[in-house]
């Protein structure tokens, strides 16, 4: 490393050159080589005390060059060298500066070179540069004007660090010297800071001095006025401010002055006064004050401008402090004020979000679920009204808030939970007694529903507590009687409907919330009371009172001919009763084939068998085939077996057990068969129909009988080995045993009947462990599958299922089939589900479960892929006779499904406006949620806002389509430039969603959101 002083004196060659090099170009013809030694130091030091500095410098570069004099004189031209190259700013004069105050030398010297130094800093702008420089100072080798100029420069320097606790002091000292060069500069930087640390008087004093002062005059007023302000002199500061606008020349702030003014005008309530100056303000500035824009919005709002305090307040939308709450509360109140109850709403909803103010708080909680609730946002409705109860137990709006709650779980389906809190409700008023009746009637039909029929009974009264809406009291009478009827109180069934004839009026209100409560059904309720009452002809005369009914239900009408003949039928006047069906037959309805059956009944009771049989023959030529066809087939044999025609009853008999579709009538019709062959003498035949009943129809009710049949008939054969062999071969008890078998059995169906669940599972698998191949192992394993599906042990249940299904048919096939599907469609194992709904579809004896069986194959496949079929599926529903409303909306909806998978949208989209019509369902929320997509994907934004706003409030209880729904709409309202909404919506789902992949999606699109309107906004981040 090189020496310090080797390392000046190469600096000071290197300087000493440049300073030589200039000298030859400006001033060589003074320069004689004839003067003195130290002719150019004298000369030097008098340049210098001139101002000449350039000068000085090469007479001190010259005298340096020679290498004369002694080391204080050397010291004394390095000095001025060095000096006179910093006041004339040459090249190299800070590091020659550098070095010379890094070695040794003269203190004089050295605290000169440091000043000087400092102020070329100063003056270059190198403030942090020149703090050390000037801080090492001492006064000592300062006069007094450069003592005033350091104390000032260094107080300058630290003011631009923003280090004012340090320059302070210093001007303190500095402002009071009038004469000094740096007086007005003191006393308006001393001021500046005293007004930031609210010294207003201090900083009165300074800014009063150079108020008038040229280049003071534009700046200084302001904060005159400022002060004025802070100081509480609002009138003299306004006064200021105005002098300061009127004047011709424009003041450096004018902006700041119209705010001014403005805020000046505001606090003294003067909104119309104090609106132009805002306005100027915020039109002429780039960036605005959250507390200014709030101001001028306030103006506004006192002025009934709404439209324009509606555009300011809601850009603090953003704003989570107090001020944004106000904000948001007041911006609620003027878009009500507008008419305009969902921005309203929106508004309220983000207030209510804040807790700054508990009252505006409270306050919006129950604005915002008044609101959605008349605007059909039920989710948000009840979410608001809990979040109300949660915040504020004690709330004043208690009581209203429990009703609103109750009332919107109702729609929900929640009857719990909306009874729970009406029991919190002590002020019962109209709205009150109203939800309670409506909430007390749709328990009642859920429980009825669900098959809780007690419950239902209880529900109902309670609804009919409060009869405040009629058509409420009206449907509960009709239930009242229905229920009557189920629990066998046939006179009180009779009384209730009665009364609910009396009162209802016809108006289809009663028909819209219990579509089966009518006139028509009350009057057949009668009359199947009556029936019940054995007072045949009263049940006669309602059944036809039920007929001549307005109601346009075919099938009810059909129904109520069906029992008016029955009823005559009763009371013996075969003739009548025989007119009346033969009535029935001659409309060839869906009951015509019943009315033939019983026509047949009756004719046999008349003792005419070849009329009887015409009757049911014409039953038989149906096409397609009757329901009633082996209703009549077995009848005919019957006939035949009475009237002793055996080989006639034969035929009939065997089309029956050679059923491949529906096997019901099969043991009956072997065990008449066994009995036929027995009276032919055909043992063997006889034997081997029997036979048919114990092993392909176990769980038959006729098993037992055919058992003691077949034991009978070896024993009169003399084959008493070849039954035990029987017994054998099928793994069938003994006699003995059996009694055993069936004893462990009737205990295990004794605990299934009671609803023992567990205790019946326990009971089932004991059976099944002694007896594996016992002679009711497969009703066992149904009744064990059963018990386990009560208990939720799905997966036991479908093993036990499918026991059930692997051997021959038998009465359970079907319940199986149905529990062992579903169980697997809920397990998403849709490939098995799809095999166990196939069975229930080759199984099924009603249009019910084949209707099911074509459901789950339809949904199943769809979740397997299984897309052409289910299609084909889909359509068989929908031309299937009878199906559900349910159905047709699952066959659209898998339709419509389909067909997007192969890209039909524009048909997908027509059934999906058609589903969309329907009250309620999974299927038609999210269907309504599809065509405001479609909408908003073909640009039609308007429609699109509409479609979503419907899905919204027509989806209640399917939080994820409505969830959806809200983030479509706020898509929407962006595209449409609505900003605000679409943030409140966003902001909403954020903050209130249970729903974690919904809410992301929210939190993302709020962001980009913000991010695009904080780019746009005047609003400063202050």
């Amino acid at each position: 490393m090189m020496p310090q002083q080797n390392k000046w004196h190469m600096v000071r060659a290197a300087f000493l050159a440049v300073i030589m090099l200039s000298g030859r170009v400006c001033v060589a013809q003074e320069l004689t080589p004839d003067l003195p030694a130290n002719r150019p130091l004298a000369l030097a030091e008098e340049q210098f005390s001139q101002g000449h500095y350039a000068l000085s410098a090469q007479s001190a570069s010259q005298y340096l060059a020679q290498g004369t004099g002694n080391a204080s004189e050397r010291e004394k031209a390095d000095y001025y060298l060095v000096v006179s190259s910093i006041k004339s700013d040459l090249p190299g004069c800070e590091a020659a500066a550098l070095d010379m105050l890094a070695q040794p030398g003269h203190p004089a010297y050295q605290q000169r070179v440091g000043f000087v130094l400092a102020e070329y800093y100063f003056h270059h702008n190198e403030y942090t540069k020149a703090i050390p420089l000037f801080e090492k100072l001492s006064v000592s080798n300062l006069d007094n004007g450069e003592i005033a100029d350091e104390k000032f420069e260094l107080a300058y320097c630290y003011f631009n660090n923003r280090e004012f606790s340090k320059a302070k002091p210093l001007l303190l000292a500095i402002k009071e010297i009038e004469d000094g060069r740096y007086f007005k500069a003191a006393n308006y930087y001393f001021g500046l800071i005293a007004y930031n640390e609210n010294n207003y008087r201090e900083a009165l004093k300074s800014f009063d001095r150079i108020k008038d002062e040229k280049e003071y005059h534009n700046v200084v007023p302001y904060y005159l006025a400022e002060i004025y302000y802070f100081m509480g002199e609002r009138e003299r500061a306004l006064t200021q401010a105005e002098t300061l606008l009127k004047s011709k020349e424009k003041s450096f702030y004018d902006n700041e002055l119209h705010l001014l003014a403005a805020q000046c005008l505001f606090e003294d309530q003067k909104f119309d006064s104090a609106l132009p100056y805002f306005e100027f303000y915020y039109d002429h500035s780039t960036r605005i004050r959250k507390q200014d824009l709030y101001e001028m919005a306030y103006c506004y709002y006192q002025a009934n401008a709404w439209g324009k305090a509606e555009e300011k307040f809601k850009l603090l939308s953003d704003a989570k402090d107090s001020l944004g709450q106000t904000s948001m509360y007041l911006l609620g109140d003027c878009y009500l004020k507008t008419g305009d109850k969902n921005s309203a709403r929106n508004a309220f909803g983000i207030c209510s979000d804040m807790a700054f103010n508990e009252g505006q708080q409270e306050a919006s909680l129950i604005l915002y679920g008044k609101i959605s609730y008349e605007t059909g946002f039920d989710d948000q409705a009840l979410s608001a009204f809990q979040r109300l109860l949660a915040l504020f137990p004690h709330t004043h709006y208690k009581d209203e808030t429990n009703t609103f709650i109750s009332d919107l779980l109702l729609k929900t389906n929640n009857y719990s939970e909306a009874l729970a809190h009406l029991e919190q409700v002590w002020h019962k008023d109209n709205h009150f007694k109203a939800v309670y009746q409506k909430a007390n009637f749709d328990c009642a039909v859920q429980a009825f529903r669900d098959g809780k029929l007690d419950s239902a009974n209880i529900y109902f009264d309670r609804s009919l507590e409060y009869t405040v809406n009629p058509t409420f009291e009206d449907a509960a009478l009709f239930w009242k009687g229905e229920l009557a009827y189920e629990f066998r109180h046939f006179t009180e069934a009779v009384d209730y409907s009665k009364e609910f004839i009396a009162k209802n009026s016809g108006t289809k209100a009663v028909a819209y919330i219990s579509p089966l409560a009518t006139k028509q059904h009350a009057y057949l309720n009668i009359g199947y009371a009556e029936m019940e009452l054995q007072d045949f002809e009263a049940a006669q005369d309602y059944f036809s009172k039920a007929q001549g009914t307005d109601d346009k239900d075919q099938f009810s009408g059909a129904v109520a001919a069906v029992k008016l003949a029955d009823a005559v039928f009763m009371q013996k006047n075969y003739p009548r009763a025989l007119t009346l069906y033969e009535k029935i037959i001659a409309t060839d309805s869906t009951d015509a084939d019943y009315a033939r059956y019983q026509k047949s009944i009756l004719l046999g009771l008349q003792g005419k068998n070849q009329e009887k049989i015409a009757v049911l023959q014409s039953i038989l030529s149906q096409y397609p085939p009757s329901t009633y066809a082996n209703h009549a087939r077995y009848e005919i044999a019957l006939t035949d077996i009475e009237a002793g025609k055996y080989q006639a009853a034969l035929p009939y008999l065997s089309a029956l057990t050679d059923s491949g579709s529906d096997k019901s009538f099969a043991p009956r019709a072997w065990m008449k068969t066994g009995f036929v062959y027995q009276q032919l003498g055909d043992y063997n035949r006889a034997i081997a129909a029997y036979k048919e009943v114990v092993i392909d129809y176990p769980s038959s009710d006729d098993r037992s009988a055919a058992l003691d049949a077949l034991k009978n008939l070896y024993i009169q054969s003399n084959q008493p080995s070849a039954y035990s062999q029987m017994l054998r071969d099928n793994n069938l008890p003994s006699a003995d045993s059996g009694a055993v078998d069936s004893t462990y059995y009737a205990a295990a169906e004794s605990q299934f009947a009671s609803g023992n669940w567990e205790d019946a599972r326990k009971a089932f698998s004991n059976y099944l462990q002694q007896y594996p191949n016992g002679i009711f192992a497969t009703n066992a394993h149904y009744y064990r599958a059963e018990s386990n599906y009560q208990l939720k042990n799905y997966k036991d249940a479908k093993l036990d299922y499918a026991i059930t299904l692997s051997g021959p048919w038998n009465d359970f096939v079907e319940n199986s089939a149905l529990h062992a599907a579903n169980i697997a469609y809920s397990e998403k194992d849709y490939k098995d589900a799809y095999n166990y709904f196939t069975k229930l579809r080759a199984n099924s004896s009603s249009n019910q479960l084949r209707e099911q069986a074509l459901v789950g194959l339809m949904k199943s496949g769809f979740n397997s892929a299984m897309y052409l079929e289910t299609g084909q599926y889909a359509d068989s529903l929908l031309a299937f006779q009878g199906a559900s409303a349910e159905t047709i909306n699952s066959a659209l909806y898998y339709k419509a499904k389909t067909l997007q998978n192969f890209d039909s949208g524009d048909a997908a989209m027509k059934i999906y406006k058609q589903l969309g019509n329907n009250q309620n369902g999974e299927v038609a929320a999210e269907s309504r949620y599809q065509i405001a997509g479609i909408l908003f994907t073909e640009g039609k934004l308007k429609e699109a806002e509409a479609a979503a706003n419907e899905a919204i409030h027509l989806s209640a209880g399917y939080d994820y389509w409505i969830v959806k729904s809200y983030i479509l709409l706020a898509d929407i309202l962006t595209k449409e430039g609505d900003l605000f909404n679409a943030k409140a919506t966003l902001e909403s789902i954020v903050q209130h969603t249970g729903i974690e992949e919904l809410k992301k999606e929210a939190a993302d699109k709020l962001d980009e959101l913000k991010k695009s309107e904080k780019h746009h906004s005047k609003l400063s981040e202050e």
